[in-house]
């Protein structure tokens, strides 16, 4: 759930803040990379409250967008076994663990451990383009995401192209 309030409202410039609340979860944790796994974070409850801020502004052909997002996210994992509704490739793990004589203990190589984890998380983000003609703008961006042990990296660069009118509503 979230919501924002526009502080700035022009046709060229505007700026936003706002917050957002969500709160989900999963029966299972499937987080890992092991058959029976998904590989995404799954836990058994995730709760999260941020405060966000964007500027995005237009002078001429050029328009820009900047902005970002702060707060704390918390989540809750369960212990996993290493093959989730996989019992016989767990107890062949189990076997061979024990036969080379484990001196971890097979049930530590047999199940990923749970967490509980509090951070704070972040995003923050900007893109500008440039406006060719009324149909086709090019551009660039880029974006920073990260929580806990997370970061996330993205640039990117691109063309838009209008099919059938203009890209910022004057069809002349």
């Amino acid at each position: 759930m979230g919501a924002y309030i526009r502080i700035i409202g022009r046709p060229d410039e505007e700026l936003k803040i706002g917050g957002n609340v969500s709160f989900f979860g999963y029966e299972e944790n499937l987080r890992h990379f092991t058959l029976g796994h998904g590989g995404y974070l799954s836990p058994q409850s995730y709760f999260s409250v941020s405060a966000l801020i964007e500027y995005t502004s237009r002078e001429g052909p050029m328009s820009y967008q900047v902005g970002g997002s702060i707060g704390i996210e918390r989540f809750d994992e369960d212990n996993a076994d290493v093959f989730p509704g996989q019992a016989a490739n767990t107890n062949l793990l189990f076997q061979r663990l024990n036969a080379a004589g484990n001196p971890l203990g097979a049930t530590a190589l047999t199940q990923h451990a749970g967490q509980e984890t509090t951070s704070v998380g972040f995003s923050a983000y900007g893109r500008m383009e440039y406006a060719v003609s009324e149909n086709t703008t090019v551009g660039a961006g880029a974006r920073l995401d990260g929580a806990a042990d997370w970061f996330e990296g993205t640039a990117f660069l691109f063309l838009r192209q209008a099919l059938g009118g203009s890209l910022y509503g004057s069809d002349e």
